[in-house]
């Protein structure tokens, strides 16, 4: 008999611990607003990746927590510009435009892209980093000057194969790099 009153309260307090807590997370859940279905990441997805269909879910979260420009259809095909966490939602200002691929996916308004030449033995670089090309003329020509010049500050780098690696850098900054590919050695530094 003392066996049978236990459990029966044991069950009851558990009851009461179970709705208590119910009651807490509807609570809270009713002070962030309605839920609303979104897009999120069902993995990290980095920059240059290409959204296919494993990468992202539809998940319900209160409308208050929802970003600007967040997707409501899965952008399969779009190409990653920012990288997303597992379980954030997917907005749109964190992807290419529509339509776009390739390098110029990765490319925002008003950059350009320029290849970079280089050995593939010397080319320890990944899609993603942020880089400085430095452009080294005769030190006899110097003039009293240094003989590498900065020319492209804070590029990323966009591309690589075996034949070097493409960046996106500004308009001067191509201009810069394309006329020192003429003329000088051109040397690439990783940026910490």
């Amino acid at each position: 008999m003392l066996f049978w009153f236990l459990a029966g309260l044991a069950a009851v307090s558990t009851f009461a611990v179970v709705s208590s807590a119910l009651k807490a997370t509807t609570a809270g859940a009713d002070a962030y607003g309605d839920l609303v279905e979104v897009v999120v990441a069902s993995s990290d997805l980095g920059f240059g990746h290409v959204i296919d269909t494993g990468d992202t879910e539809l998940a319900s979260v209160p409308a208050s927590m929802v970003p600007t420009g967040a997707v409501d259809a899965h952008p399969v095909g779009r190409t990653v510009r920012h990288p997303i966490l597992a379980g954030e939602a997917v907005a749109s200002e964190r992807l290419a435009p529509g339509g776009s691929v390739g390098v110029a996916a990765l490319l925002e308004p008003g950059e350009r892209a320029v290849a970079i030449p280089m050995p593939a033995h010397r080319s320890p670089f990944e899609v993603g980093q942020v880089v400085d090309v430095l452009a080294t003329t005769d030190p006899s020509q110097a003039r009293g000057r240094s003989p590498t010049s900065l020319v492209a500050d804070g590029a990323v780098v966009v591309a690589v194969d075996d034949a070097g690696i493409t960046v996106a850098t500004s308009q001067a900054g191509a201009e810069r790099l394309a006329t020192a590919l003429s003329y000088a050695v051109i040397s690439v530094a990783i940026r910490g």
